[in-house]
């Protein structure tokens, strides 16, 4: 696969995502977007239980979101063969149709027919970010009648965005800002003194604003580097 300009720039505002104000179903509609899918659903839940905590949409047509979303926290999640797939098999990072024989579409009936009939979905693959043991962040990207399932140039696109979107969210996770903002300065030194590596903060004239304890340990040693 060939990294032209527009997907570099995709993949860097996808990496830019913890960090800024962009929310991350933003960037999950400009990931859509370029698969060519129907739309896209981000949810974020419990791994061990059926319990949604955060979940948006985008793409799709003009539907009323919100009252979708409430009707699948309420009815539908707990029937949903992706989100039953992930906790299954927890080692799996994707769904796609018919990987597994158990979770499909035709086992599933009332889902299936409440996804097709609400949303107009009819094919998916969904990529699950897991930046704790008990969390999930799970990327649907869902085809229609009209765009068909996903091909075989698009698979590959899906697993390296997936890719990209996994690190985007473990780094979001330590930051602190996966399910809201968080004071950057307090959480990132946080996870700066969380490291075994040297680590600093410097003000933009070069002065230390801050140095985790590694490196405080590192000037101590009075082998090369001195902090001041």
């Amino acid at each position: 696969m060939s990294l032209d300009d527009e997907l570099s720039r995709l993949i860097l505002r996808i990496h830019g995502v913890p960090l800024g104000d962009e929310p991350w179903i933003s960037v999950a509609s400009a990931v859509a977007e370029r698969l060519g899918a129907y739309g896209v659903t981000a949810v974020l839940h419990r791994a061990d239980r059926p319990e949604v905590l955060a979940s948006a949409m985008a793409g799709y047509r003009d539907l009323p979101f919100d009252r979708i979303l409430s009707e699948y926290a309420e009815h539908y999640h707990a029937e949903n063969p992706q989100a039953l797939f992930e906790r299954a098999r927890p080692g799996a990072d994707h769904y796609l149709d018919g990987l597994d024989p158990v979770f499909t579409a035709e086992n599933y009936p009332d889902f299936s027919r409440w996804e097709a009939d609400r949303i107009g979905i009819r094919f998916h693959a969904t990529g699950y970010c897991r930046p704790a043991e008990d969390l999930t962040y799970a990327f649907a990207f869902s085809g229609s009648a009209r765009t068909g399932p996903f091909s075989g140039e698009q698979v590959p696109l899906f697993h390296e965005l997936m890719r990209h979107l996994r690190r985007a969210v473990a780094t979001a996770h330590r930051l602190g800002t996966l399910t809201g903002t968080a004071p950057l300065e307090s959480e990132f030194e946080a996870y700066l003194e969380g490291l075994p590596q040297p680590a600093a903060i410097l003000h933009g004239d070069g002065g230390l604003a801050f140095a985790n304890s590694a490196l405080l340990a590192l000037s101590s040693a009075r082998d090369g580097i001195l902090v001041h």
